[in-house]
């Protein structure tokens, strides 16, 4: 009898302790709300075109079993091309929207990349570019496997957009770019500016997010700016 209670109450323990990876949307023993971490921009940019783009040494954040490496993309050329085969550290990313405005592109990649404070990033555009930026977020303590709850996009100079669900201590992101540099974005909704960057020959880049204490449902974020041919897009992440 004693070997039995002994197996059971091995048994149990090993069911609890791996309960929050066989049912991680009911099990969730980590902090209540996601954290979010700005790490850095890079651009690209090359007379003849960016490509088979790549971005090495680039900052990924504290590493954690965790982590979630969220990347904005930026491309702009005769044409807008899009992002495909995004690898960052080694690990293919899983892209949650894009947004195309005549020269401009706007795009969200996430990617679980538990390892490394840097990480060489590359991707393949469609079309050769005349400049590509990136920025990236790191993402902790995610309850629902990095998927998106809610995503929006536009590509009007008001840039409105609406998220349809943020979850209580969730986290609410937005990239935005445009074909002018000087031309900053000024961000509504969210509270952070992560990044507004640019130079002469490659427009205006840029990134804000948000963690929120109380879930929000139809909620607005916009970015205002006068350049040309505008690209926004936004996604929120429990």
């Amino acid at each position: 009898m004693r070997k039995v209670l002994a197996t059971v109450f091995v048994l149990l323990f090993v069911c609890v302790a791996h309960a929050q990876f066989l049912f991680p949307p009911i099990l969730y023993f980590g902090p209540s709300s996601a954290k979010i971490v700005f790490t850095g921009t890079d651009v690209a940019s090359e007379a003849s075109g960016c490509t088979s783009c790549s971005f090495s040494s680039f900052p990924i954040g504290t590493p954690s079993p965790g982590r979630y490496v969220l990347l904005a993309i930026a491309n702009h050329g005769s044409s807008a091309g899009t992002a495909s085969s995004v690898v960052i550290g080694g690990v293919s990313a899983t892209k949650i929207l894009s947004v195309v405005n005549t020269t401009r592109t706007s795009e969200l990649w996430i990617a679980l990349v538990p390892t490394g404070t840097t990480a060489t990033v590359t991707f393949t555009e469609s079309t050769a570019s005349a400049w590509t930026y990136i920025g990236a977020w790191a993402l902790y303590y995610l309850q629902n496997a990095g998927a998106a709850t809610a995503t929006a996009s536009a590509t009007t100079s008001g840039g409105s957009m609406s998220l349809s669900s943020i979850y209580a201590g969730g986290v609410a992101v937005a990239t935005a770019a445009n074909a002018t540099d000087g031309d900053a974005f000024t961000w509504s909704g969210l509270s952070s500016t992560a990044w507004n960057t640019g130079s002469a020959a490659d427009g205006q880049f840029s990134g804000a997010d948000e963690v929120f204490a109380t879930a929000q449902s139809s909620y607005s974020v916009s970015a205002t700016t006068s350049g040309a041919t505008p690209t926004f897009v936004a996604a929120s992440f429990r």
